[in-house]
């Protein structure tokens, strides 16, 4: 992300200077009047931004972050990333994720983010996240290639052990599929993992999950053959 030349928006030299309150008080305004950041105040924000209740405040108000459709809770926290400092920023992102008030979407994004950042896999989060109800089908990524949701990358990445987590803490999330061309067991299939990763889990199973998995069994058997050769 380039830096951009003039830094004269509000809340880029709010944070300049360390005057977080100040920032948050802007984003509050900015919410009342139904107005959002432009690109150099998202840019303040994650290069500047060091104060753990103006980060809280960024992940209550996130809508006056969306100057454009790219950025998401996901892409806030790659950010963030990209600049010095950031592992204080990012763990307490990591601990907040898992607050009773933080919100739902943040929790999904955090499954994948937690999964595969510069910290390393945060599996403690992981789990929490997921007893509390995060989506690991919510999507975070615009591309099909990339991943679109943390239970695609799993796939895609092979990990089986993050995926046995998933299976423990929302077995129905496995089972999702939509008209949009995304359907987890025809993903497993596809990768000729479907009979490897749930072989053992059939008897967990409830009778129409048991359907879905046999009605695949064939196009998992055909991938795995052309794995093979």
């Amino acid at each position: 992300m380039g830096a951009p030349k003039h830094y004269t928006t509000p809340i880029y030299q709010a944070v300049k200077i360390n005057a977080y309150g100040t920032a948050g008080n802007i984003l509050e305004q900015y919410d009342a009047e139904n107005k959002k950041v432009v690109f150099q105040e998202y840019y303040g924000i994650i290069s500047e931004g060091r104060n753990n209740e103006l980060i809280w405040k960024c992940i209550e108000k996130f809508h006056v972050l969306q100057y454009d459709k790219t950025i998401t809770y996901y892409k806030f926290l790659r950010d963030i990333e990209e600049y010095k400092n950031y592992s204080r920023r990012i763990n307490f992102l990591f601990k907040s994720s898992i607050r009773n008030d933080a919100p739902h979407l943040f929790k999904s994004h955090m499954l994948s983010y937690a999964h595969d950042n510069k910290l390393g896999k945060k599996t403690d989060i992981i789990i929490e996240l997921l007893k509390q109800g995060a989506d690991p089908n919510e999507k975070i990524e615009q591309f099909k290639f990339k991943g679109r949701t943390f239970l695609e990358k799993v796939i895609q990445k092979e990990d089986k052990e993050m995926f046995d987590i998933i299976w423990e803490h929302s077995q129905e999330s496995v089972f999702f599929g939509n008209n949009d061309d995304y359907d987890v067991i025809i993903l497993l299939a596809e990768k000729g993992l479907l009979e490897e990763w749930l072989e053992d889990k059939v008897q967990q199973m409830t009778p129409e999950q048991q359907e879905r998995y046999q009605e695949n069994l064939l196009l998992n058997l055909i991938k795995l053959s052309e794995r093979m050769h």
